[in-house]
């Protein structure tokens, strides 16, 4: 009888650690947590495991010192919270709330600069503009005045068949807050 109890008692326990470890990583917040994880160490091959089916990352820059670049951004953004404001059967929102440099305005602010370097002396070719922009970004990372911004988002995740995914609304969302514009990142290089 005490036998019978013990392992109904062990299978209840096994049941219930079962389910809470997989709802702990398999949560909504969890996918977002760790897709951003992902994209800010720049492995965007583990980041593509939470995106829905046929959605991918375009690919990161190629140039050596962008490459560099922007893994320095990356080091200066915070995940500073991620909650799920609302869940249902097939889908939750999730808050996200994120610290980083004003990713846009470094790169307005560094094509305006070599703009202007460009437009002053015609001779500059395309490499010699590129570093400018890449020199222009380093400078401001650099700079005590670098103001960080918070930035809030709702993002939409879908339940997949074994776990939560975002949507590619939600991937797009995330990836201009992280990496900014990734258009303006290969016209860079």
């Amino acid at each position: 009888m005490v036998k019978k109890l013990l392992i109904s008692g062990a299978v209840l326990l096994f049941s219930l650690f079962s389910l809470v470890g997989c709802s702990l990583f398999n949560s909504p917040e969890k996918t977002v947590e760790s897709y951003l994880t992902a994209l800010l160490d720049m492995d965007t091959v583990k980041a593509e495991e939470y995106l829905v089916p046929n959605s991918t990352i375009q690919d990161l820059p190629t140039d050596k010192d962008m490459k560099n670049l922007l893994k320095e951004i990356c080091s200066y953004i915070k995940i500073e919270s991620v909650t799920t404001e609302k869940e249902t059967k097939n889908a939750a929102y999730v808050n996200v709330n994120i610290q980083s440099p004003d990713i846009g305005q470094l790169y307005h602010n560094s094509i305006d600069a070599a703009l202007t370097a460009y437009l002053a002396d015609k001779t500059i070719d395309d490499a010699t503009f590129n570093a400018a922009i890449v020199e222009n970004i380093q400078a401001q990372l650099d700079s005590k005045d670098l103001k960080l911004i918070s930035e809030h988002l709702k993002v939409k995740v879908i339940k997949g068949d074994k776990k939560w995914l975002l949507t590619d609304d939600a991937k797009t969302a995330l990836n201009k807050i992280c990496i900014g514009d990734m258009e303006t990142l290969h016209l860079v290089q």
